[in-house]
């Protein structure tokens, strides 16, 4: 009888140890084994009111320069450039711009657009620490 408490003691000692962590790891398995909800960033206008902007692209103010809807916007974030490119030619087209010409040089496209008082020029530079995009909105008639 001697032997059996200590054994009886350690027993239930164990059990609260283990028990909470069986608890933890039944939540942590249970979370992760739930199906993940891929939130992608929406697309919004922000200082040039006529070119969307894709969600995932913020604005480095910095290097930014608009005066009544004419001037540079610069926006950065990990994007593939390709795929920007596409979104851009794709969003302009809906905005009713026209698109003038496309060239790719080095890992960098440079986009041209038309409407009936601005020209817009979209340059997507990448690097390995993300995707740079410059856009240069400019009028047609002098100013």
């Amino acid at each position: 009888m001697k032997r059996l408490i200590p054994a009886i003691v350690l027993f239930i000692l164990s059990l609260s140890i283990f028990l909470p962590g069986c608890t933890t790891m039944k939540e942590m398995f249970s979370r992760s084994s739930a199906p993940q909800q891929d939130v992608s960033p929406v697309p919004r206008y922000l200082d040039f009111y006529k070119i969307l902007i894709p969600g995932e692209l913020q604005k480095v103010d910095k290097e930014t320069y608009i005066i009544n809807e004419r001037g540079r916007l610069v926006l950065s974030g990990r994007v593939e450039s390709d795929s920007l490119a596409k979104f851009f030619i794709s969003s302009m087209d809906s905005d009713r711009w026209t698109m003038l010409q496309e060239y790719k040089f080095h890992g960098s496209t440079k986009l041209f657009f038309r409407n009936a008082n601005s020209v817009v020029t979209i340059l997507i530079s990448e690097n390995p620490l993300g995707t740079k995009v410059e856009i240069w909105m400019v009028p047609l008639q002098p100013l």
